[in-house]
């Protein structure tokens, strides 16, 4: 096997046995026509392309952490828990969070209820709406009223949802939900995904 490195015009190649690997332009830049592969760590700061060379095609952030998220009243606030616990993924502009909330107390709360505190602030990608989409709540239990339905709205440019329900065993009637609806130990698992700006 021969490596060699040869100057070019516009900066320099790397080659095996005659076929280019690896080229470095005047910038440089480094790409290669074969497959890189690494068993360590790769940094990119300023992102890396994927499928084109395009904005469209730049994934320049990736974050896994955990944060607290809260159960805010808009009159009074004055919750407690057992358990409020956030996990959170960002891929690019999209945040995808799962969160574990278990009241021992809704003390003196009072006013409709929003999820609050979530990682990133919610984007403003939707004309026409404030509803950034949102989610079912898949498990919720303890209620204060019997609801056949709990929906998390995502709120364009904060880090909160509002919460909304559906009254009655039949699910009739969507609106906010409000402390009269929870009890003292109510209790919630929410999976969703949100734009960001």
């Amino acid at each position: 096997m021969t490596i060699s490195i040869k100057p070019t015009a516009s900066g320099s190649t790397i080659e095996q046995d005659g076929s280019t690997i690896l080229t470095v332009d005047g910038s440089g830049n480094i790409s290669t026509p074969n497959t890189f592969t690494s068993t360590g760590a790769i940094t990119g700061t300023g992102g890396i392309y994927l499928g084109g060379t395009a904005s469209a095609n730049l994934l320049d952030d990736y974050e896994e952490g955990t944060f607290t998220p809260v159960l805010f009243a808009t009159t009074t606030s004055d919750f407690t828990y057992s358990s409020n616990y956030g996990i959170y993924t960002k891929i690019g502009n999209v945040v995808f969070v799962f969160i574990n909330i278990v009241l021992t107390s809704k003390g003196t709360s009072s006013g409709n209820i929003q999820l609050s505190n979530l990682p990133f602030t919610i984007g403003n990608v939707l004309n026409g709406t404030s509803i950034q989409c949102g989610c079912a709540i898949p498990f919720f239990g303890s209620l204060g009223t019997s609801n056949s339905g709990i929906y998390a709205n995502p709120q364009e440019d904060t880090t909160y949802c509002n919460l909304r329900k559906l009254s009655g065993t039949s699910g009739t009637g969507l609106s906010s939900m409000d402390t009269s609806d929870l009890s003292n130990t109510s209790e919630f698992r929410i999976q969703f995904n949100y734009l960001v700006s």
